[in-house]
């Protein structure tokens, strides 16, 4: 006669699976030897309320006792093995890192590459590498004035091309884009250094001027100079009277047009303009561009053409 035990889980904290209740032959149906042992749920009396009433029936057929038993001990076994193993297992790497410099493509980082970005009103020429320092004003910056002096928009800040392609003929071995925090530097210094080559031009008008053509004039006094300005500027804009080395009006009256030598050879605007070549002049003539210095130029002439009467936009320290 088969014994047929029913297996539950209990609700006890380790698991554990129990056998709960054996159902004798009085409380089950006869099975068809033809059909194979087969068991219904409903084979299985209700619960009287004893122990282990609240946990879910998992089922199951056994032709032995010895063999339940030996079902649970593995079970219990596995779940042990699974608990040690969680609590003792640790991953320990096969693989060892160490800093190296052997390897023959190596590229040591830029020192100041990793230093914390400076907001840009902060960043000086001491933040670039010191190695870096000299070459950027002494042949770096001439060939970055010498580059915006022949540009035709020299208003406008240097593109970001045009700055590598420089940088690159200024410190071949030292590539501008590979560290985020050179490249940041470097900008910034640009920007100071564009912006002073172009006050340079509108200072440099001032400058000569007042210290040397006003007072050359008959007398040296607001309403003289004013006089000389509302000369030099008038005129079409292609045809002003300060862009000549030598200027005559036209006989009053006349209808003609005025004598001109020497076009953009004047005192001022060779002065001024001469600002311009004296900051390249550290390039070598070997070296320099043969492109026509139009951005420098156009500078010059906005310089001059600034100081209009009444000078709204001009110092009254240079008519007073």
């Amino acid at each position: 006669m088969h014994h047929i035990r029913v297996l539950r889980k209990s609700t006890c904290d380790n698991d554990e699976y129990r056998l709960l209740t054996e159902v004798h032959p009085s409380h089950r149906r006869s099975v068809s030897a033809s059909s194979g042992m087969s068991i219904s749920s409903l084979d299985v009396p209700p619960n009287s309320g004893g122990e282990g009433s609240d946990v879910d029936q998992m089922g199951g057929v056994s032709d032995d006792a010895g063999e339940l038993a030996e079902r649970r001990g593995l079970a219990e076994k596995s779940k042990a093995l699974l608990r040690y193993g969680m609590k003792s297992t640790k991953v320990k790497p096969l693989a060892k890192i160490v800093p190296t410099t052997s390897v023959p493509t190596f590229v040591s980082p830029i020192p100041g590459s990793r230093r914390q970005f400076k907001r840009k009103e902060d960043v000086r020429l001491s933040d670039l590498p010191r190695d870096l320092q000299h070459d950027f004003d002494a042949v770096f910056s001439p060939q970055l004035r010498e580059h915006l002096g022949y540009s035709e928009t020299p208003w406008d800040p240097p593109t970001k091309t045009a700055v590598v392609d420089l940088w690159k003929q200024a410190f071949p071995t030292v590539p501008l884009q590979n560290d985020g925090f050179l490249y940041h530097v470097v900008t910034k210094l640009i920007d100071d250094r564009v912006s002073s080559w172009r006050n340079k031009f509108a200072k440099g008008a001032v400058d000569y001027l007042s210290k040397v053509l006003f007072p050359q004039l008959p007398e040296n006094t607001k309403e003289h100079r004013a006089v000389w300005c509302t000369w030099a500027i008038s005129g079409s804009d292609r045809q002003q009277p300060y862009y000549y080395l030598a200027y005559e009006d036209a006989e009053e009256g006349s209808g003609g047009d005025p004598v001109t030598k020497g076009i953009f050879q004047s005192a001022i605007v060779s002065a001024v303009l001469g600002l311009h070549f004296s900051s390249i002049s550290q390039i070598s003539p070997a070296v320099r561009s043969t492109n026509k210095p139009i951005g420098a130029l156009v500078l010059t002439i906005q310089a001059v053409s600034f100081l209009n009467v009444p000078f709204p936009h001009v110092s009254h320290d240079l008519l007073d």
